[in-house]
């Protein structure tokens, strides 16, 4: 199946004598799912969704060189929970997600903004705006489940003084990219 590039996220470099010589791990490994059409963890294949199954910490605490602290953090996050600066800063701040791809749980505001004032500079980044009408759940952490909710966080976190009007405006505006 890895010679087939046949796994969602895993790309392999396979010799003559069909061993692994190099292994590589894409975006899609935790950016894709299914929608369970034909019955769980088998359907039709859903990028750019975050895949809630995928337990990546106890993948990660597989390795051998790591020291049994850093394990356990691994082994504590559980499924569809990622942490992808945990390695360069030594917190522990996952993001969290729940139930179906379409209904995504909200983090509470500070697990948030501890998650991106771990960036440099100090907020998350922005997804490109082509075809964004796509993309739901948006922001890294999944909690903003429509382009309506993204509008309001930022009407709300940057004072943008918005109207209703001007906020379904905008989303119309945004769906149209």
């Amino acid at each position: 199946m890895l010679k087939l590039n046949a796994i969602v996220g895993l790309q392999t470099t396979v010799d003559a004598n069909n061993h692994i010589t190099r292994l590589g791990v894409t975006c899609a490994l935790c950016h894709s799912t299914v929608d369970n059409s034909v019955m769980a963890g088998i359907g039709r294949r859903m990028d750019g969704w975050p895949n809630r199954d995928l337990n990546v910490g106890a993948i990660i605490a597989l390795s051998p060189v790591l020291a049994a602290d850093k394990k356990a953090v691994y082994t504590s996050w559980g499924p569809g929970k990622y942490d992808p600066r945990y390695n360069q800063d030594g917190k522990n701040t996952p993001p969290r997600w729940a139930g179906k791809a379409t209904s995504p749980a909200r983090l509470p505001a500070q697990s948030a903004g501890a998650y991106a004032a771990r960036t440099a500079n100090k907020a998350y980044r922005t997804t490109p705006l082509r075809a964004l009408w796509q993309h739901a759940p948006y922001f890294h952490d999944g909690s903003a489940a429509t382009l309506a909710d993204v509008v309001v966080h930022y009407n709300r976190v940057r004072g943008l003084g918005l109207t209703a009007e001007q906020q379904r405006d905008l989303v119309e505006y945004l769906k149209s990219l």
